[in-house]
This record gives structure tokens, sequence and C-alpha cells, in this order.
């Protein structure tokens, strides 16, 4: 099996700030993808009583 895999020429983090300052709807998504995640986080994070 061959390992062979092309060097990222970009940073992730730079590619998708730069996307989300040019399109206010990925921008949005991502926001709400965050938020979403936050509170599944804090829930699964709260201990049962």
């Amino acid at each position: 099996m061959s390992t062979n895999l092309m060097a990222l020429t970009r940073s992730v983090k730079q590619t998708i700030a730069e996307r989300a300052q040019r399109d206010p709807a990925f921008a949005q998504a991502l926001l709400d993808e965050a938020a979403t995640l936050g509170v599944k986080i804090e829930v699964h994070a709260v201990p049962a009583q």
C-alpha cells in the first residue's frame, strides 16, 4: 500500500477564514455548527444527578 500523500500548500485555517470573509452564508453555517457542537458538549459534560 502506497502512502504518497500530496502536501497541503495552504493552511486549512487560512482557507476557511478567507471563505468565511467572502461568503456570509458559509460564515453563518460555521457559527451555527459551532454553537450546536458547544451545546452538545455542555449537555454531555453535565453529570447526571
